[in-house]
């Protein structure tokens, strides 16, 4: 949050114009260039038309925020909200106070333009596939090109059942998680595929080797040391060597 240091006055929020020309910052907030951002907005504005607004809600924004205005008011602010949260996935309290919202509009927003986004990724194809079969179609459909292969975690709260605890618990992360595998072009920047979501525990590898993913003959897949061994058939595997301790 940005604070004004001059005596009696009120927080500024975070809001789009507000960051917009900090490149850096922006993208480190969204995962999104400035230009692409913009690009998404667009079509991110004819699914919001599409749908009905919940009645009041900028009298009731007000009401639970002291008398301060929303800064949802305008199209680019609700993208960037949603944006930011899902970048980088605060406390519904945190993301309420840095935007200036109470906890219960944080909530709602949330919800509201989480659906709003993914129906505007659907309507622009930009949807990650889930299936082996979606994903060899649409990469043959788009020609030749370079990918890379990652796994993603997520924390949660500590599981009370023992059993998930352990099922949940991730070594890497020192903590409980759940993950994905994730495929992404490297030149587009878009997320091809998504995995079903696992337990924090499981190898990386396993995921990717379970999941039955098969890309296009020749493809170059860039991939990380997690995957080691991961080598199917016609691809062209880079992956950087693991490090050798020193033996004394």
């Amino acid at each position: 949050m940005i604070t004004d240091t001059t005596e009696n006055t009120i927080p500024v929020v975070v809001k789009y114009d507000l960051v917009k020309d900090k490149e850096e910052i922006f993208l480190s907030m969204t995962s999104l260039t400035v230009s692409e951002f913009d690009d998404l907005s667009k079509n991110f504005d004819e699914t919001l038309k599409k749908r009905k607004l919940k009645d009041g809600e900028n009298s009731e924004s007000n009401k639970n925020n002291g008398g301060r205005p929303s800064v949802l008011n305008f199209t680019n602010d609700k993208l960037f909200f949603i944006l930011f949260y899902l970048k980088n996935y605060p406390l519904q309290e945190t993301i309420g106070f840095i935007f200036g919202l109470s906890q219960s509009r944080a909530n709602y927003w949330i919800h509201f333009l989480s659906g709003v986004l993914k129906e505007t990724l659907e309507t622009m194809d930009f949807m990650p596939k889930h299936t082996p079969l979606e994903l060899l179609d649409k990469l043959e459909s788009e020609g030749k090109q370079n990918f890379s292969v990652d796994g993603t975690e997520r924390r949660i709260n500590r599981p009370q059942d023992k059993e998930e605890q352990k099922k949940k618990y991730s070594g890497k992360k020192k903590t409980h998680t759940v993950k994905n595998i994730i495929i992404i072009g490297n030149d587009d920047r878009e997320i091809k595929y998504l995995s079903d979501t696992v337990e924090g525990s499981k190898h990386d590898k396993k995921v990717i080797d379970e999941s039955g993913v098969v890309l296009p003959e020749g493809s170059n897949l860039l991939q990380d040391t997690g995957f080691q061994g991961y080598n199917p058939e016609g691809i062209n595997i880079i992956q950087p060597k693991k490090n050798q301790k020193e033996k004394n």
